[in-house]
């Protein structure tokens, strides 16, 4: 997971640097907001992905030391997996929105390193457990031991239930439908359960980090119809976030 986060992290600094020295139509792209929504895209991912990483290593210490409660080592447990499904999938994406800003150049293995991380993702994305058997592992776990009881009391408790409510209402949902319908299911829902675990990695940073959480928010719970020019200002706080 700080594997694919560093990926992403290296693919953003790629982009931006190359979106603000490539010229189009007088001005630099990165100026375009379509770019520009690229770039905060990798920007608030990189920082998502570290963050919920993180918030795992802090809570592995405390499970390694005996000073973890019950509904702490059930939290990590189903985390743990999901997280790692959800750090490779965005940086696969990622890696090829950053291709993208390049344009053709993105493409060519002397031109930058966006193509080799790409391959390197791929590793990431298959060794310790594929998408697949990780995500038949969490429903496993939640169908035999009712982990996720405790996974979304964990975070209920750090983002409030507002924000978790309809994430546990469509895993329960999916823990009632037949067994070939649940594990096509295992996807989205698992990728919506990610996203609080970064989300609750990111609210340790506090106002730091607030145009972040706004915006993957927005991304992997909400949807992103853009309705008027607040999410242009939402990208450029995003972009200016240290």
């Amino acid at each position: 997971a700080f594997g694919c986060a560093a990926h992403i992290q290296r693919a953003y600094l790629v982009a931006r640097g190359y979106a603000e020295a490539r010229q189009a139509f007088g001005q630099p792209i990165a100026n375009y907001p379509m770019v520009q929504e690229s770039l905060a895209f990798l920007k608030s991912d990189a920082d998502a992905c570290l963050a919920g990483s993180f918030g795992l290593a802090g809570l592995q210490e405390k499970i390694e030391s005996k000073s973890a409660s019950e509904e702490e080592q059930a939290y990590y447990r189903v985390a743990l997996n999901i997280n790692k499904v959800q750090t490779a999938k965005v940086a696969h994406a990622s890696i090829n929105g950053a291709i993208q800003v390049l344009g053709g150049n993105g493409a060519i293995e002397t031109f930058s390193v966006l193509p080799r991380l790409l391959r390197d993702n791929v590793v990431y994305e298959n060794w310790e457990g594929t998408h697949n058997v990780l995500l038949l592992q969490v429903l496993k776990d939640c169908q035999k031991m009712a982990l996720h009881e405790g996974f979304f009391r964990h975070l209920e408790a750090r983002l409030g239930p507002k924000m978790v409510a309809p994430v546990r209402q469509n895993f329960e949902g999916l823990l009632q439908q037949p067994p070939k319908i649940a594990t096509l299911n295992l996807h989205p829902i698992c990728a919506q359960m990610a996203a609080l675990v970064q989300l609750s990695g990111l609210r340790e940073a506090g106002e730091a980090r607030s145009a972040t959480m706004r915006l993957v928010g927005r991304r992997h719970l909400a949807g992103r119809l853009v309705r008027d020019e607040s999410y242009l200002k939402l990208l450029s706080a995003v972009l200016e976030e240290n």
